[in-house]
């Protein structure tokens, strides 16, 4: 009967509604996604009752196919509004990514832009 009462405490405190949730994951590593497209990789250090997160530690992650830049942020406070997905991460860097830096990142994303939009112009008959 007490091993019931451990297991019912410990669903109530690990699936907590709304913000509450968010307990678990102060003072880790966490990465938001914001509603105009940014990746922010920080520590959670506090959060309020409406889901505006404090975090520590920040970097704004830029990617591009398999490369990433970490452009260093600072402390941050993001509103509850802007955020579209907030999730801890087990390891800061990506495995599956290779960091450089970001004048290369932004050279790659324009001549990337200027192919698209050169393809689109030939697509849509702008040349006939």
């Amino acid at each position: 009967m007490n091993r019931d009462r451990e297991t019912q405490r410990t669903l109530e405190v690990n699936d907590a509604p709304g913000t509450a949730s968010l307990v678990d994951q102060l003072d880790r590593v966490v990465l938001l996604v914001l509603f105009d497209g940014r990746t922010i990789v920080g520590i959670l250090r506090s959060y309020d009752q409406y889901g505006s997160v404090f975090l520590d530690q920040c970097v704004e992650r830029k990617t591009h196919n398999t490369f990433y830049c970490d452009v260093a942020v600072g402390f941050l406070m993001v509103r509850a509004e802007n955020i579209v997905l907030i999730g801890e991460l087990k390891e800061p860097t990506p495995s599956n990514m290779a960091r450089i830096g970001l004048g290369a990142l932004k050279e790659m994303q324009a001549a990337e832009q200027v192919t698209t939009t050169r393809a689109t112009e030939f697509d849509s008959g702008f040349w006939d």
